[in-house]
């Protein structure tokens, strides 16, 4: 479930961007000399399957948390809700390359300050615990 979510987050951000620039397939697209593909010149937290990282407008990124698989924004977008593959030894994967669970934490929007909210529980024999929904 969750490797199907991640793919959905990945592609709502791909579709979102090619919206914001008109190249969503089967539109007519409009040239402009100077398409502003970041409104407002903000920036894009991406999750690139080795960490998280800020994207900006110029092409330059920044690594804020390595390890980190997802993330979102919360608090006014003051501060970051990210979640990685838990570290717990006693949580046991359902198969063979699946993940046991996942561990979530709170940190400030450069990726320090991290604080444990919520780790994966441990399992017992094919008795596996998720979640539907993290709010800090």
């Amino acid at each position: 479930m969750a490797p199907i979510a991640a793919a959905a987050a990945v592609l709502a951000v791909v579709m979102g961007l090619l919206a914001i620039t008109g190249l969503l397939p089967g539109r007519p697209t409009v040239s402009h000399a100077h398409r502003v593909v970041f409104p407002g010149g903000g920036r894009i937290l991406v999750a690139d399957g080795h960490g998280l990282k800020w994207l900006y407008p110029d092409g330059q990124t920044t690594r804020i948390a390595p390890g980190f698989i997802g993330a979102t924004l919360i608090a006014g977008g003051t501060r970051l809700l990210a979640w990685r593959p838990t570290r717990n030894t006693k949580a046991v994967a359902p198969c063979g390359g699946c993940y046991a669970g996942f561990d979530y934490y709170l940190m400030t929007l450069d990726g320090t300050g991290r604080r444990l909210v919520l780790s994966a529980a441990a399992t017992r024999g094919n008795v596996q615990v998720g979640y539907l929904s993290v709010e800090a």
